[in-house]
This record gives structure tokens, C-alpha cells and sequence, in this order.
């Protein structure tokens, strides 16, 4: 009798610890999915392996968000250009526990150590051709990739060696594979847009093609996201019917086939390139106007793991 008294006594300590546990991780889903204002006016964003994600502002700082919400402004190098260019950051991505800077009016990579951000280590880019004006960057596991404004993306090597990848490759790597896209092609009946991803520049090695929307939606888009941790592959895909009634849906693919996807109906935050990030545990980190009208973003984490097409 005693025994069942204690095992009793038990059950009513460990069953609301239980709930209050999964309302906590219940609560913070939601809070997570519906945004987190950030004040600030921003350019860029990057997300490092523990799911912290760095804002880069247009006045040269950086804000760094746990994935616990808490903020920190942290004010970044100085930095030098040329007479009449601008020297302002336009792009960062994370590599290790380094964060990795692109701009426009530098043939150069910069890299900052997150434990010692007091400067700047310069990585000149080697580039036989015309000079390098990045505009992104990326991270890899063995190189860098950098787009310019030629719409040209190279392979990057950490010593600033610099390559050119395939046409119409995408900023962001697929393991040690590229991906491709085509852009839209302008004929005399029209544009044609392309709704498919080749792997490495090979027509012959598809590696998916966007749903058609029905009519008279088109697909207006594709972008590669990156890879999950799932080998799940991310692409986002803008439809619609002219600039009219667009919709952007990301999907999850695996083999060819859609396993996740989910609608995003707020609109992106102003100013920002690729609003749409994909975080090393496979969810969505998306930065979107403050729908009361803030100056800031609202930052979202959106999960991906359901094949019904849910807003987000």
C-alpha cells in the first residue's frame, strides 16, 4: 500500500512538469513562427551551426540573435575604400565559428573571428579576368562561393584562389555538387521561364522540377536554399501570373520528390537580397516587414516538416 501511495505522489509531481515542459517548447514554437522584431535597417543575414543568426546593418554593425531570442549589437572594423566607392558590406555568410563578409567595392573576402571581433582578416581574391565586385557569399565545406555583379559565381579556395563555376550556378552549394538554374529566356513570343535544377552543369542530370501551378500561374522562380542535415533538398519557388498574385512556397525534396512544403504569405523585409535562409537544423529563417510598421524586421523560424502546404 505504501508503494502505490509513492508511486501516486509521483504521478502527480512528474505529470505537470511534463506539461509545463512541453507547453514551454509549445510556446516557444509559436513565438518563434510568429517573429521576433528586430529593430534596424539591414542588408544581409547569415545563421551559424547552433541556429544564432547575424543581421548585418547598412551603418556597419552586426546584430546577433540567440535562438532563444536574446539580441546584441556588435560594432564591426572599420573599413576603408578607394576615392569614390563606397566601403560598405553587402553580404556574410557563416563559415566554422568565423563570419565571412563580401562588398561591392572589394576584390577581397573578409573574415571575422566571432571570439575576437575586433578585426578584420583580408583574403585577396586571385582571379585571372576582370575585377572581382562581389555581391554574396556562402560558405562550403572546403571553399567559398562568391556571385558578383555578372552574375557569375566562383569557387573560392581559402588561400583567395578563385575559379568559375558553371553558368547559372546557385550561390548556395549542395555538399561537394553545384546546382543549376536557368534564368528566364526571352523569345519573340514571350518569356519562357525554366522551373528545373541540374546537379554540376549537366543537362542530362536532373535533380528537380517545380510543380505547375494552375493556370494562369506560372513558376516565376526557383532558388536552392542548401542541403538539410536530412539530405532533404530546399528550394523556394515564387509562382504567379505576371507581377500579380505571387506566391512563395519552399519545398523540401528528397529523390524528386516533394516531402515537405510550406506556403510564405507575409511580405520579405526591404533591402535584403535573400531574405530566405536555411538553418543548419532545417528549418526556415525568414526576415519580413513589421506588420505594425516598425523600423525593423521581424524574424521568423518557420518549420519544414510537414508535406501540407501551410502558410507560414
Amino acid at each position: 500500500m505504501k508503494k502505490i501511495m509513492l508511486i501516486i505522489i509521483g504521478l502527480i509531481v512528474i505529470t505537470p512538469a511534463i506539461m509545463f515542459a512541453s507547453s514551454a517548447v509549445k510556446a516557444q514554437r509559436e513565438s518563434s513562427e510568429g517573429g521576433i522584431f528586430v529593430p534596424g535597417n539591414f542588408v544581409s543575414m547569415a545563421v551559424a551551426q547552433n541556429n544564432t543568426v547575424y543581421l548585418l546593418t547598412k551603418d556597419h554593425k552586426l546584430v546577433q540573435i540567440t535562438s532563444k531570442g536574446a539580441q546584441k549589437t556588435i560594432r564591426l572594423p572599420k573599413l576603408t575604400a578607394k576615392p569614390n566607392e563606397e566601403a560598405s558590406l553587402c553580404d556574410m555568410a557563416v563559415d566554422s565559428s568565423n563570419l565571412l563578409f563580401c562588398g561591392y567595392s572589394f576584390s577581397e573576402v573578409f573574415s571575422l573571428n566571432l571570439k575576437n571581433p575586433n578585426a578584420f582578416k583580408r583574403i585577396k581574391l586571385q582571379f585571372e579576368g576582370s575585377k572581382l565586385k562581389p555581391l554574396m557569399i556562402s560558405a562550403g565545406k572546403n571553399s567559398w562561393y562568391l556571385k558578383d555583379s555578372e552574375e557569375r559565381v566562383l569557387q573560392v579556395l581559402r588561400n583567395g584562389a578563385a575559379s568559375l563555376m558553371p553558368q547559372y550556378t546557385e550561390i548556395e552549394p549542395r555538399n561537394s555538387d553545384s546546382v543549376q538554374i536557368a534564368p528566364p529566356e526571352y523569345t519573340e513570343n514571350g518569356v519562357v521561364y525554366n522551373d528545373k535544377a541540374f546537379i554540376n552543369g549537366k543537362a542530362d542530370s536532373l535533380l528537380w522540377q517545380a510543380p505547375k501551378p494552375a493556370e494562369p500561374k506560372v513558376v516565376l522562380g526557383v532558388e536552392f536554399l542548401g542541403q538539410d542535415k536530412n539530405r532533404r533538398d530546399i528550394f523556394k519557388v515564387i509562382t504567379g501570373a505576371g507581377e500579380l498574385n505571387q506566391e512563395v512556397t519552399v519545398y523540401a525534396v528528397k529523390d524528386q520528390e516533394i516531402v515537405a512544403q510550406r506556403v510564405i504569405t507575409d511580405s520579405p523585409a526591404d533591402g535584403i537580397m535573400r531574405y530566405c535562409r536555411l538553418a543548419p537544423d532545417g528549418s526556415l529563417v525568414l526576415l519580413q516587414k513589421d506588420p505594425e510598421g516598425r523600423k525593423g524586421v521581424l524574424l521568423k523560424r518557420l518549420k519544414l516538416d510537414t508535406n501540407k502546404p501551410a502558410a507560414g
